[in-house]
């Protein structure tokens, strides 16, 4: 989200034109970005489409072919610097990181289930939304209606980020995260802030008027304040910063770490716990592993594996449960229940009551 909104900032930033310094600096963050989330290529492709777009309308300050090349270039180079840097050590490395983290990425079944995490923050905070469709309203009638190009080129580079931002989480991103909805409501507060500024102005003007418009224009001011009131108030109930903490977990933490050693490695669907070794993929390139499997490309031996001297902890958590039935009747028949519920431990492991102390 931060490489998405400095990109965007140093395409619409300048005042008079875009200098080939700035779709440099645009595309490095967007690049930089890419290192840390495949679901950067929704920022690349976003800009990118902007600033083509903007070509292709010719407009008087429209950017050059080799400045989009220049973005283009910049967006990749992190990436492959990287490529090249695991190409040196070993060339199948390079290939593995594009299949783990991006084919196998995108290629997760479950699409167009962004609007389950979208709907809760719509009853949280309906004034956010209804600003932010009038925000997109406004937008468009600046656009048809602005004077400068640099007005133009920001409402493109803003609509066309807000779109691309609006496709990644309820189309394209699969089984998406609270926080994939991040750029989406970055770009819909920006569109908020404008109906607001708009919304500002016209109050200034009809309140100098008085009768009826100025009472409107108060009501419509008690209206946001109460709506945000509101919003406010929702978020709080439902976060609880002041009374919620990780008590639970902190202690649940403990203890696992207590009964297990530094060396002990943990099969579990989920990462609820550190500083120990992690005998399974986590997330999607879990998802890899299985279509390896299937394919006849890795043996399927995990089993076997496990109950031997390899994986002595597994935390029966949902997720692990979901990779098939057989797993609970595995590891019943292979580890016995501890102390703490969920966590199952090797036979030998428990016949010995637990395996050597944390240091």
């Amino acid at each position: 989200m931060l490489s998405w909104l400095l990109g965007a900032w140093f395409l619409v930033r300048p005042p008079e034109g875009v200098p080939r310094r700035a779709y440099v600096a645009s595309g490095l963050c967007v690049g930089v970005g890419l290192l840390f989330s495949p679901k950067a290529l929704f920022a690349i492709a976003s800009l990118g489409g902007a600033l083509l777009l903007l070509r292709l309308k010719g407009q008087v300050q429209a950017p050059a072919w080799r400045d989009i090349a220049a973005f283009g270039l910049m967006t990749l180079a992190p990436f492959a610097c990287i490529l090249l840097l695991m190409w040196s050590r070993d060339e199948e490395w390079a290939a593995l990181l594009v299949q783990y983290a991006f084919l196998y990425n995108f290629a997760y079944p479950e699409r167009l289930s962004g609007f389950k995490v979208i709907y809760p923050l719509v009853l949280d905070a309906p004034v956010f939304w209804v600003s932010a469709g009038f925000g997109a309203l406004l937008a468009v009638r600046q656009w048809r209606r602005a004077q400068s190009e640099q007005e133009r080129r920001r409402m493109v580079i803003l609509g066309v980020s807000t779109v691309g931002a609006a496709l990644a989480q309820f189309v394209f991103i699969p089984a998406p995260y609270p926080q994939s909805v991040l750029p989406l409501i970055a770009f819909l507060a920006i569109l908020g802030a404008e109906w607001g500024r708009w919304i500002s102005g016209q109050v200034a003007i009809i309140s100098i008027g008085g009768g009826r418009r100025s009472g409107l224009a108060a009501c419509l001011v008690v209206a946001i304040m109460g709506g945000s009131f509101h919003a406010l108030t929702s978020i709080v109930e439902k976060m609880r910063p002041f009374t919620r903490t990780n008590s639970e977990y902190v202690n649940w933490l403990k203890s696992f770490l207590q009964l297990t050693a530094k060396s002990d490695a943990i099969l579990a669907g989920e990462p609820k716990y550190i500083f120990r070794p992690q005998a399974s993929f986590y997330g999607f390139l879990a998802i890899g592993l299985l279509q390896e499997i299937r394919s006849g490309k890795i043996k399927y031996d995990i089993p076997e594996r496990c109950a031997d001297r390899g994986c002595p902890v597994v935390i029966l958590d949902r997720r692990l449960l979901e990779v098939g039935p057989w797993v609970k009747g595995f590891v019943q028949e292979n580890y016995a229940p501890s102390s703490i519920k969920g966590v199952y431990l090797r036979q030998d492991v428990a016949d010995r009551g637990m395996s050597a102390p944390d240091r």
